[in-house]
């Protein structure tokens, strides 16, 4: 394929993208009283700002996103990305969930599932191990 080809198959390609999909963020803006009401998400991954579109029905569920402020939540429905540079513009949105709570004893729980992992090593044995064939 030719240079002038490639560029114009870039050229004809479509700058936005549609897809269902989920992002992970924070509420950034809440416009309640737009044509069309939307949260707007700071992306964790990315920092970007991100426009929601949501029904009218689901005001009670967006309101209950600003509940806990800095509260990570999950945003999915009909997304729409700019190619260009790779980012999610908007999404219209199918759902709003609250990302669980960390919880440091869940996370401490795993410790020690793995007792026949290590072989006869100890973990700073293995550790060590793995290390040095890396």
């Amino acid at each position: 394929m030719s240079k002038e080809a490639a560029i114009r198959v870039i050229e004809d390609s479509p700058q936005v993208v549609a897809y269902y999909g989920e992002i992970q963020g924070i509420v950034d803006a809440f416009y309640k009283e737009s044509t069309s009401p939307k949260l707007v998400i700071r992306e964790l991954s990315t920092r970007t700002l991100v426009d929601c579109f949501f029904a009218p029905d689901m005001y009670q569920v967006a309101v209950e996103t600003l509940l806990k402020p800095n509260a990570v939540i999950f945003v999915e429905g009909e997304v729409s990305e700019d190619r260009a540079k790779g980012q999610v513009t908007s999404i219209q949105v199918a759902d709003f969930r609250p990302a669980p709570d960390f919880d440091d004893e869940w996370i401490d729980s795993f410790v020690g599932s793995f007792l026949e992992y290590t072989g006869n090593l100890s973990t700073e044995e293995f550790i060590r191990e793995v290390r040095q064939d890396s």
